[in-house]
C-alpha cells in the first residue's frame, strides 16, 4: 500500500473545536521558503517520490491537517476530520531555469526567487478546490538539479510557530529515514498533541485583570468585527487579502549585529534603575516601535504638505475611516509582542502541544515618547514599558484574558481589525530560535530560510537564526512610504544594514 492509501486507512473521523488563543490569530499563515543546494551534486536529491510519501506519513501524525475548517451554528470554529472526505495538502512541483548558485550570489533575495514560488497570501483563504487547505507545499526544481526552492504554509488557525517547526522537522526526519530505506511501518511517531483541553489544563484557576492597553482591544464593540467574525473562514481570508491588497506593501530583510546589540544594550542598562533587566528583544522591539513610529509621523507631514500622491492619500483615507468603525484612536501607540506562553504555565501539560500557545501582550507607549528623537533616554523608556508589559503576562494573566475573548465570539475580529488596520501599531515576533535551520531532508539543512515578500503593514518579526549568524535578522513589513522615511532612518542606518 502506497503513502497515501496508508494515511487514508489511518484518518478516523473527529472534530476538534479551535481554542480562543487559536482564533486571535488564525486568520493569518505562516509561510516560509527554504533554499536548499545540492552540494554533492547527487541525482537522487530531495527525490520528488520521498517527499510526496513522506509527506504523507507525517500527516498521519499531524490528523488535524487534513481536516477543514467549519463555522457551528454558535459561531465557535471547529476542524472537521472526515476520513471519507480528507482535505489533502496542496502539493505544487515546478520546475524553473534558475540556477542555485544564481541564487545564492545575491544572498538569495526575492527578486531573483521564481516568481511564483509562493502559493498563498497573508490571510488563509480558498483554494483552487473552494476551501482552506491547512498545508500547502511547492516544490521548486532549480536550473541543472543545482537545488531546491521549498514552500511550506501552514494557517495559524492550526498551529503556532512551534507547531509548524514541528511539523517540517518532522517531515524531514520521514524523508530522511525513506531515503536510508526505513520502511514506513519501522518508522516511530512522536505523540505530538493537538488535543485543545491542553492548553486548559496548563492555566491555573487564578486570575488577574488584563491592563488597560490589552482589554479595549478585544471589548471594544463594532459593527465590522461582529460582521468579519460572521463569515465563513474562506469569505473573511478574501476580504483580509483584498484589503491587504489596496495598500502598498514593502518588506525588507535587514542585519543587526551583535557588536551592536550589545553595545546599545550596555548603554541602555547604565539608564535604568531599580534592578530591571531587559533583554534584546526589548530592545529590538523599542527601536522598531520608535523607528516605524517615526516613519508614519514623516509620512504624515508629507501628506499634510502634498508630498504624496492623491492615490496614497485615498488609501489613508480608507484607513482612517475603518480605523474609526474599529474605534482605535490614535492617542498612543500599541505594540503588540507576541508572546509564548508555554515557559509561562504548567509546561508538563503543553509538552508537545503544536496547536497555539502564544497571544499579543500589548504594550501602549505616548506617542509624544516614540516620536521623539531616538536616544539612550527615550529608547530605555520604550524598552522597560516592553519588558514590565512582558512581565505581567502570567498564567493568571493569561487566564483572565481567554475568559474575556472566550465571551463574545467577535472579540478575536476586534483585535484583528484594529490590527490589519496598520496605523500606530506595531505586531511583532521573535522566531530567532525556531529550528528551522535544522529541517534536512536527507541532503543537508538549508542555506537560507526566508519569510515572503510582503506581509500585512507594521508586522515585524526576528528570523530564525542562521547558523553561522552574527546577530539578528530582522523582517519588516510597512507601507512602502512608511518603509522610505525607514531606510532614511539616521538611527536605524547606524544599526541596521540593508540585506534585501
Amino acid at each position: 500500500m502506497d503513502a497515501e492509501n496508508c494515511l487514508r486507512e489511518a484518518i478516523r473521523t473527529q472534530t476538534i473545536p479551535l481554542h480562543p488563543l487559536d482564533m486571535l490569530a488564525g486568520f493569518i499563515n505562516i509561510p516560509f521558503i527554504f533554499y536548499y543546494g545540492n552540494t554533492l551534486d547527487s541525482d537522487a536529491f530531495m527525490p520528488t517520490r520521498v517527499m510526496r510519501d513522506s509527506l504523507f506519513m507525517t500527516l498521519v501524525e499531524f490528523p488535524i491537517l487534513v481536516g477543514r475548517l467549519k463555522v457551528e451554528s454558535s459561531g465557535k470554529t471547529v476542524v472537521v476530520v472526515d476520513e471519507n472526505n480528507l482535505n489533502m495538502p496542496e502539493l505544487k512541483e515546478t520546475q524553473s531555469d534558475i540556477h542555485f548558485d544564481d541564487l545564492k550570489s545575491v544572498g538569495f533575495s526575492w527578486s531573483a526567487m521564481p516568481q511564483t514560488t509562493v502559493t498563498v497570501r497573508v490571510f488563509a483563504a480558498a483554494g483552487d478546490q473552494g476551501c482552506i487547505k491547512l498545508v500547502n507545499v511547492h516544490i521548486v526544481r532549480l536550473k541543472d538539479n543545482s537545488g531546491v526552492v521549498l514552500f511550506v504554509n501552514v494557517p495559524h488557525y492550526v498551529v503556532d510557530g512551534i507547531g509548524y517547526c514541528a511539523f517540517i522537522n518532522q517531515w524531514a526526519k520521514n524523508s530522511t529515514q525513506l531515503q536510508n530505506g526505513i520502511p514506513n511501518s519501522s518508522v516511530h511517531a512522536k505523540p505530538f498533541d493537538y488535543d485543545r483541553q491542553a492548553v486548559s489544563r496548563c492555566l491555573s484557576s487564578s486570575r488577574s485583570t488584563p491592563d488597560d492597553a490589552a482589554y479595549p482591544m478585544y471589548t471594544t464593540e463594532s459593527y465590522l468585527a461582529r460582521w468579519l467574525a460572521w463569515l465563513t473562514p474562506e469569505s473573511r481570508g478574501s476580504v483580509l487579502n483584498a484589503f491587504v491588497a489596496l495598500d502598498s506593501i514593502e518588506a525588507h530583510v535587514f542585519h543587526i549585529r551583535a557588536a551592536s546589540i550589545n553595545s546599545l544594550h550596555k548603554s541602555l542598562c547604565a539608564e535604568i534603575t531599580g534592578g530591571l533587566r531587559i533583554s534584546d528583544n526589548d530592545i529590538i522591539t523599542a527601536l522598531l516601535t520608535m523607528v516605524l513610529a517615526q516613519g508614519e509621523k514623516q509620512v504624515e507631514t508629507n501628506s499634510s504638505i502634498g508630498g504624496l500622491s492623491d492615490w496614497h492619500n485615498i488609501k489613508s483615507a480608507v484607513v482612517c475611516a475603518a480605523q474609526s468603525v474599529f474605534k482605535r484612536h490614535a492617542y498612543s501607540w500599541a505594540t503588540t509582542v507576541t508572546v509564548d506562553i508555554r515557559g509561562r504555565v504548567d509546561t508538563a501539560s503543553a509538552t508537545n502541544y503544536t496547536g497555539n500557545m502564544v497571544m499579543g501582550t500589548v504594550v501602549s507607549s505616548p506617542i509624544c515618547l516614540v516620536e521623539t528623537e531616538i536616544t539612550g533616554e527615550s529608547l530605555t523608556h520604550v524598552a522597560t514599558g516592553i519588558r514590565r508589559a512582558v512581565s505581567r503576562t502570567d498564567g493568571p494573566y493569561i487566564k483572565k484574558l481567554i475568559d474575556v475573548i472566550s465571551k463574545e465570539t467577535s472579540s478575536y475580529a476586534q483585535a484583528l481589525g484594529i490590527v490589519s488596520m496598520g496605523s500606530k501599531i506595531l505586531v511583532i515576533t521573535n522566531q530567532s530560535r525556531f529550528p528551522l535551520y535544522t529541517v534536512d531532508f536527507g541532503s543537508g539543512i538549508p542555506a537560507w530560510v526566508s519569510p515572503i515578500p510582503k506581509f500585512y503593514n507594521n508586522f515585524a518579526s526576528v528570523l530564525p537564526r542562521h547558523p553561522s549568524a552574527d546577530g539578528y535578522h530582522i523582517y519588516i513589513s510597512t507601507r512602502s512610504a512608511t518603509m522610505q522615511a525607514v531606510l532614511n532612518n539616521t538611527f536605524w542606518q547606524t544599526m541596521a544594514r540593508l540585506v534585501y
